[in-house]
């Protein structure tokens, strides 16, 4: 074990919800239940499936690479810890998760940084030998209004899982592309323009990805159904695990183009780090009228730097799911006499009790979840009442079919959950979740919004 075992106020069992956790021999025990828990390097892994695994070790000069970056210095102590961060490391079943977990190079790679070898891209997979194999799919999300405009080229986000054999290709021969059709309210089929939507990328057997796909809707006009499907190209439809969800096709024009009370602010486009800089300026304000005491907030994605470490008179909790990024920003955090809470979690689990925190936030972070309404809906049972959840930074807009960028595509392959959501989009996501915007504006494309209970 690395440092001892931090004491983390109002940190609860996943399993049992007790509270009763004793840490001892580089894990946490929980009294009541026995479950157990890996802390590495200071950092509780309160995950129920987290096992700790040998890392791989890097070289020297990659680990002199990442302290320089992190602006820790050469020092041998601080070496040979991180040296100890990489060989012991966790693992967790969800292979999303796995994949999210170990991204911390490549981010700090993205700033500028030279260091170590870039993450491996999933290449292309070949033609499948056996052309009886049918890929097979489930719809797992869609944003689908349920109302459209007749005769319009819309686009809404689709989400699938590839439960078959097979890959979905991307590209000839045979590729599979997104084919959407429309029946009326007795089932038979209603004309619409046949326009395929491709895919991003391959989509291996047990991977999610989301596609902004093309649906154009019938001239006539009425309640119908619209079915989402694919279409293996050149081979076959792929009908059988089709999805019909009710869609009202009408005269109306295209409703606003942000919901009720949004503000649209337009460019010129700040940079990343700026961007970030007038969000925090924008939760310090959130934050005022909460000031009569000190505050309990909750960061979920803040990996090495939380964006809220600033904040004066604050009890910070950064959660993720990166343990080598937490390790290192404890580390880093500690030196800089900043008391900040660092532990992996999952956010659809917090491992805290109910109305815990005045505030939750997130900086672009919540279009990486698979399914952001939920996590919503979870993370607001942890927010006191008279308390927010800031969503900050967040990406607007569809990602148009063949017109991704190059890194937009990189982090794809790499199988990071990337996504991109429109204004209405983001609404109906946040009314799922039984939440509202008390406040939110979008700089060009960069969404920060203060949600509140409906």
């Amino acid at each position: 074990m690395l440092g001892g075992t931090p004491s983390i106020a109002g940190l609860e069992c996943p399993r049992c919800r007790s509270a009763d956790l004793d840490g001892h021999g580089g894990r946490l025990e929980c009294r009541d239940c026995g479950s157990s828990y890996p802390v590495l390097g200071r950092v509780p892994v309160m995950f129920r499936d987290a096992l700790p695994v040998a890392g791989d070790e890097p070289d020297t000069a990659t680990i002199h690479q990442l302290l320089g970056a992190l602006g820790l210095g050469s020092a041998s102590v601080d070496a040979l810890r991180v040296r100890q961060m990489f060989r012991r490391q966790a693992r967790f079943g969800d292979e999303q998760l796995r994949v999210e977990s170990v991204q911390l190079l490549d981010r700090v790679r993205g700033t500028g940084h030279s260091i170590g070898g870039a993450g491996r891209e999933a290449e292309d997979a070949p033609p499948d030998a056996d052309a009886a194999a049918v890929p097979r799919y489930r719809w797992t999300l869609d944003y689908v209004p349920p109302v459209l405009p007749r005769a319009a080229e819309t686009m809404a986000n689709l989400r699938f899982r590839n439960t078959g054999p097979v890959a979905f290709r991307h590209r000839p021969p045979n590729e599979v592309k997104v084919h959407v059709s429309w029946f009326d309210e007795s089932g038979g089929p209603v004309d619409a323009p046949d326009v395929r939507t491709p895919l991003p990328i391959d989509v291996p057997p047990g991977r999610e990805i989301t596609v902004p796909a093309f649906i154009p809707t019938p001239r006539a006009t009425g309640r119908m159904q619209l079915r989402l499907s694919f279409v293996q190209e050149g081979v076959r439809f792929l009908h059988d695990d089709a999805k019909r969800i009710p869609v009202r096709v009408g005269d109306a024009p295209d409703g606003p183009a942000l919901p009720a009370g949004w503000v649209w602010n337009e460019g010129p486009r700040r940079s990343y780090d700026e961007d970030h800089r007038h969000a925090q300026e924008a939760l310090k304000r959130w934050l005022m009228p909460l000031r009569d005491r000190r505050l309990r907030i909750l960061e979920i994605g803040g990996n090495v730097h939380p964006m809220a470490a600033g904040l004066a008179n604050v009890d910070l909790y950064n959660l993720d799911v990166d343990v080598l990024g937490l390790q290192l920003g404890e580390m880093v955090h500690r030196r800089d006499g900043r008391d900040v809470a660092f532990l992996c979690a999952d956010a659809e689990d917090l491992p805290f009790p109910p109305a815990f925190f005045d505030a939750v936030v997130m900086f672009a972070t919540l279009h990486h979840f698979p399914d952001p309404a939920r996590v919503l809906g979870h993370v607001a049972t942890r927010v006191r009442p008279g308390g927010f959840i800031g969503v900050l930074c967040e990406p607007v807009g569809h990602i148009h079919p063949g017109a991704i960028s190059q890194e937009f595509l990189s982090e794809l392959r790499k199988g990071v959950n990337e996504q991109s959501f429109t204004a209405s989009e983001y609404d109906a996501m946040f009314r799922r979740a039984r939440l509202r915007a008390e406040e939110a504006s979008i700089d060009v494309d960069s969404l920060k919004a203060r949600l509140v209970p409906l």
